[in-house]
């Protein structure tokens, strides 16, 4: 966007989407008698399981169309709660502090908007998904982007992000990572968010200030894995 598109400026940085343009490059090849493998769009060939398939009709069926509570229905948030705290082995999780939303985008937005603002630095590991800076950019944070080691399977490190970004108000990690499929180790993420935690100082209007410990968000998203992004 330029500036004088006469758009808002919340909307200047934002770029058409890099995935999606790719995507239809490749359909128009196609389309044209090419041989080509999309690696554009990333989603399954398969097509949606009976399972959520039969339980969205049912919902319809039953009734189930009204507007929820804003953080979402309260048994879904409850049976993600209940999935989460087996996932980190019996740690106890409390729905209260989850929220459901229509994507992993959504959420992400959510985030971002809710912690960052204006002079505020954020982190994002890279190879990245394109979507992390053009939502940074709309919550009027800065991103900086923090090449991953080639020797490492393009993954980041404190050291990294130490380097790059020394005192940035937040950071984006995603594993495994889209697009690369690089898993980061317990050991590593707990290294990142004792790092991320630790609070630190904050340049300010009128100088440096104690910046609170930082807030951990996890975001989880099932559409892909369901083969139902649309």
């Amino acid at each position: 966007m330029t500036p004088g598109s006469g758009l808002s400026p919340n909307v200047h940085h934002l770029e058409t989407s890099a995935t999606i343009a790719i995507s239809q490059e490749a359909k128009r090849r196609k389309a044209a008698g090419e041989d080509v493998i999309d690696l554009g769009a990333g989603e399954p060939d398969f097509p949606t399981p009976a399972l959520p398939s039969d339980a969205g009709v049912r919902a319809i069926r039953e009734g189930k169309t009204h507007y929820p509570a804003n953080e979402g229905i309260l048994e879904l948030r409850a049976a993600a709660a209940k999935h989460l705290s087996l996932l980190s082995g019996g740690r106890p999780v409390n729905a209260d502090n989850i929220v459901v939303s229509n994507g992993s985008k959504q959420s992400l937005f959510n985030v971002c908007f809710t912690l960052f603002g204006p002079g505020d630095v954020v982190a994002i590991p890279a190879p990245a998904w394109v979507s992390y800076p053009q939502i940074v950019y709309l919550s009027r944070a800065r991103p900086v982007l923090v090449p991953g080691e080639p020797e490492w399977s393009l993954k980041v490190s404190v050291r990294d992000l130490d380097r790059v970004v020394p005192g940035a108000r937040g950071l984006i990690l995603c594993s495994p990572c889209n697009p690369t499929g690089a898993v980061y180790t317990q050991a590593e993420i707990k290294a990142i968010a004792r790092t991320v935690g630790a609070g630190g100082e904050r340049e300010g209007p009128t100088g440096r200030a104690p910046r609170p410990r930082s807030s951990i968000c996890r975001t989880t998203c099932s559409s892909a894995s369901w083969s139902s992004t649309g």
